[in-house]
C-alpha cells in the first residue's frame, strides 16, 4: 500500500453549461472519476448535449515532486445558475479554481462571470481556461477578463498535457497565494 500524499489540494473545476468541465476532470484524473450526470431536461439545454452535472465530477490525480507527493482533488460543479447553491459548497476549502469557458461560445462568457465572482469572492486563486479555442479566442478571453486577476490560458479539455499545465498553474498561484500568507504572517511583509 502506497503512503499518502504529503500535500493535498482542492481544486474546483467551474464554468457555464456545456464550457467542457466534466471532460477536463475526465481527461486528467488517475483514479475512478465519479460524476453525478443525468440526462437534460431543458430544450435549449438538450440541444446542446443530452447529459448535464447536476450535482458535481471529482477525480483525484497525484503529481510528483522532489520533495514528496502532492495530491490534487478535482471537483467540478454545475455549470447552470439554478445548481449555483453547489458552486459555494463546492468552493468551502478550496484551495484553487479553474474557470472553463468555451471559447467557441463567447456569448457564454457573461454567465461565467457568476462563476468567477463565487470563487474570488471566497478568496480562492485560480485561473481562467479557455476550451475549444484558438489563440484569437484566447486574446478576445484575456481582454474580457482583463478586470480580474485570474490568468488567461488556453487548454484543450481533450488534451491530456493542456489540462495538466493548467492545473500546474493554478497549484503555482496558490502556492504564491499561500506564501504571500505566511509572508504577511511573519510580517515580512
Amino acid at each position: 500500500m502506497a503512503p499518502p500524499p504529503r500535500h493535498v489540494f482542492k481544486i474546483v473545476v467551474t464554468g457555464p453549461f456545456a464550457a467542457g468541465k466534466t471532460t477536463f476532470i475526465e481527461t486528467v484524473v488517475q483514479r475512478e472519476f465519479l460524476t453525478t450526470a443525468a440526462g437534460t431536461s431543458r430544450a435549449d439545454e438538450s440541444s446542446v448535449k443530452h447529459q448535464t452535472t447536476i450535482g458535481m465530477d471529482f477525480g483525484a490525480l497525484t503529481l510528483d515532486d522532489p520533495d514528496g507527493d502532492i495530491e490534487l482533488r478535482v471537483y467540478g460543479t454545475p455549470g447552470q445558475e439554478r445548481f449555483s447553491f453547489m458552486w459555494e459548497v463546492l468552493g468551502e476549502g478550496a484551495d484553487g479554481f479553474v474557470l472553463v469557458v468555451n471559447g467557441e461560445d463567447e456569448a457564454s462568457w457573461s454567465s461565467s462571470l457568476a462563476h468567477l465572482s463565487a470563487m474570488q469572492g471566497m478568496g480562492i486563486p485560480g485561473v481562467v481556461a479557455v476550451n475549444r479555442a484558438g489563440e484569437d479566442a484566447v486574446g478576445r478571453a484575456a481582454a474580457f477578463f482583463a478586470g480580474h486577476p485570474a490568468p488567461v490560458l488556453g487548454c484543450q479539455a481533450v488534451n491530456h498535457d493542456e489540462v495538466s499545465r493548467t492545473l500546474v498553474a493554478v497549484l503555482l498561484q496558490v502556492l504564491d497565494q499561500l506564501e504571500a500568507a505566511e509572508e504577511v504572517r511573519q510580517g515580512v511583509r
